[in-house]
């Protein structure tokens, strides 16, 4: 949840920057740890990120098959990921996720 916060932090900041930069920005600048504890976070954060990677793309693909004739807004691609909309799903699921695992 740690990574979740901390993309809600940046996204708070810089409320224009879109999800994927935001994700880059934050892995680029992840601290080298060596001890068991900060290791296990670090691999949290890090399949935070490919999921929500993974739920872009997602969301891309849909936009693709809906819109054949490309953006006509000139967008980038990616920048229509509601930063908000992509955490609180995922917050969703994995706290489902838990409540799974403890029975």
């Amino acid at each position: 949840m740690i990574a979740l916060e901390n993309i809600l932090t940046d996204h708070e900041a810089e409320p224009d920057t879109p999800l994927l930069d935001i994700i880059q920005e934050l892995d680029d600048t992840r601290p080298i740890v060596t001890n068991w504890e900060h290791v296990t976070v670090m691999r949290g954060g890090s399949w935070v990120y490919e999921a929500l990677r993974a739920l872009v793309e997602d969301m891309d693909e849909d936009e693709d098959e809906d819109e054949d004739d490309g953006d006509e807004h000139g967008n980038d691609e990616h920048e229509s990921a509601d930063v908000e909309m992509c955490i609180t799903y995922l917050q969703a699921w994995i706290t489902e996720a838990m409540k799974a695992r403890e029975g």
